[in-house]
């Protein structure tokens, strides 16, 4: 029998809510540990616990905290990488700077090594150079007996002129200077030197350079302007030893010049007597000779020199250049004539003798190639109260000493107007440091372009003049804008003058290396005859000590001695 209660399930109604339902061990319990597969979708919010293990899932809690943590240490990180960045970079521009500091030492003492090779290359060879020249200069030298048995014939002399015409053995000057000379040319010579005829000073060297010839007694220089030449039947042959031999028929005037009129071969000479002789010369060979003024080209002198006088002595009253030219006429025949020309200082025509000589230019400059002023003097007259000069001083070096200087006034200079009641001059004066105080009297010889100099005290005329180291010049009022320092400043801006005064001490500059060797060679002398003088518009003088031969000085005497009535 089958029992229904009321509200309860049947067997199948059971069965069938049973069926839907899942095992126990199929389901999720809410406590215990369990092991869950499969892909799971939660809909709504699932809570966890912190997790304490790697497997452990995360809270939204946990992980904020993590990211923030792990932020923070990032950036912590990353200043860590920025400031090892900065502190590298700052490092590697301190090495750079090491690197580029060291680079720079280095180049500097390269440079440094490279000067001192270049000044150890230059001391060895100037020492080379000095041990060369001394070598030289003991090779150059006598022993005691070559010394004895030489110049046992000779003696020292002295001498000093514009033109030396010394009778010497083949030696060298024991002595010497070359002096300065100074000339003062107003622009009409006429008429006293002042502003309105204002004079140029030029002295020796005043380009830099100044040249000096030095040669036997046969002044005719060789080679000559014209060489060997075959001309209108006419042959001249220049024999090489300052002899020309001519031969032919001339069909026409045939010339030869030994030296001709064109600027490169003209030749200067200095007053004085002189004369020509030509060893040889024969009827149809005429000689013209012309000396010409060396500053405007008037003739001098000129003469015809044929067989009839072969020799020819004159005298030249002024300075000059001179050409000297061989005429052959038409129509004369000469067969092998040899022609021996001489020129030579004096009024005795001596044997010939070919000549011998060098032409010298002396450049004034310093040691570093630094140009010098000019040789200059200081005349009161015609004594020389200052000159500058050439010398060779003790420790075998040529120097210039200088004892006169030069200033141009034009009006930067402090300026003092000094009282004065002179109705039509005016005086200023200023002081010049260098020169030499003239303590006895205000007539110190100077030199000036603008003014005459003289004693200028209580003088109504312009002129300049030192005393003691002020200098003084009296100018015409009217010249000046006014009569004040101001007014004279401006004057001296448009017509700024120069004064050569003389220094109160000498100074010593040393000559540079190529005018010493220069100097050196025009120390030579010439067996018999040796004549120096300068070649330039302003010449030096010459002040030497010379080796003659004692013979050649007894001659001179007797022959001096006979010419006055005396006997030997």
């Amino acid at each position: 029998m089958t029992v229904i209660y009321k509200g309860s399930y049947t067997g199948a109604q059971i069965d069938s809510k049973l069926g839907s339902m899942a095992t126990d061990s199929e389901v999720v319990h809410l406590a215990g540990t369990e092991e869950i597969t499969g892909d799971k979708t939660f809909t709504g919010v699932v809570e966890v616990n912190t997790p304490a293990a790697d497997t452990q899932a995360a809270n939204k809690s946990y992980v904020d905290t993590e990211v923030i943590n792990r932020q923070n240490a990032d950036a912590d990180l990353q200043g860590q990488i920025t400031a090892e960045i900065s502190n590298r970079g700052q490092a590697d521009t301190n090495l750079q700077t090491q690197i580029t500091t060291n680079a720079e030492n280095i180049n500097t003492l390269n440079t440094d090594l490279t000067t001192e090779a270049t000044t150890r290359e230059t001391a060895d060879t100037d020492l080379q150079t000095q041990i060369t020249t001394n070598a030289a200069d003991i090779a150059d030298r006598y022993t005691k007996t070559q010394s004895n048995l030489r110049y046992s014939n000779a003696i020292i002399k002295q001498s000093s002129g514009e033109i030396l015409n010394l009778s010497t053995a083949e030696s060298t000057f024991p002595k010497l200077d070359i002096l300065g000379n100074t000339v003062v040319t107003p622009a009409d010579p006429e008429q006293d030197i002042s502003p309105d005829n204002p004079a140029t000073i030029e002295s020796v060297g005043e380009s830099g350079s100044f040249s000096v010839k030095s040669s036997g007694k046969n002044l005719m220089s060789y080679p000559y302007s014209t060489t060997t030449k075959a001309v209108k039947g006419i042959t001249i042959t220049d024999n090489g030893d300052g002899s020309i031999t001519i031969n032919g028929t001339a069909t026409g005037y045939v010339y030869f010049y030994f030296v001709s009129n064109t600027v490169d071969s003209i030749r200067r000479i200095s007053k004085g007597t002189y004369t020509i002789s030509m060893k040889g010369l024969g009827e149809n060979l005429p000689l013209l000779f012309t000396i010409y003024d060396e500053f405007n080209g008037n003739v001098l002198f000129k003469e015809t020199i044929s067989s009839t006088y072969p020799i020819s002595t004159f005298a030249i009253e002024q300075d000059g250049y001179y050409t000297l030219l061989l005429t052959v006429v038409t129509g004369a025949t000469i067969d092998n004539v040899i022609i021996y020309p001489q020129l030579e200082i004096g009024d005795t025509a001596t044997e010939y003798s070919p000549y011998a000589g060098a032409d010298y230019t002396l450049e004034l400059k310093d040691t570093e190639g630094s140009t010098l002023e000019p040789l200059r003097n200081i005349k009161d007259g015609d004594t020389v109260v200052a000159e500058d000069r050439i010398f060779k001083d003790a420790d075998g070096s040529w120097k210039v000493e200088r004892n006169t200087g030069k200033v141009v006034f034009d009006g930067i200079e402090n300026w003092l107007l000094y009282p004065s009641e002179n109705t039509d001059t005016v005086r200023f004066v200023t002081l010049i440091s260098y020169a030499k105080p003239n303590l006895s009297s205000v007539d110190a010889p100077l030199l000036c372009d603008y003014f005459m100099t003289e004693n200028g005290y209580s003088t109504n005329t312009e002129c300049c003049f030192i005393d003691k180291r002020l200098i003084s010049i009296y100018i015409n009022k009217s010249r000046l804008a006014t009569e004040d320092r101001i007014g004279f400043k401006e004057w001296l801006q448009s017509n700024p003058i120069t004064v050569v005064y003389q220094l109160g001490e000498p100074t010593i500059t040393t000559l540079h290396a190529d005018t010493q060797t220069v100097l050196n060679s025009l120390k030579q002398t010439y067996l018999g005859t040796t004549v120096v003088y300068g070649t330039d518009l302003i010449i030096p003088s010459f002040d030497v000590e010379y080796v003659a031969d004692i013979n050649k000085v007894i001659s001179d005497l007797t022959q001096a001695v006979i010419a006055l009535g005396g006997t030997i």
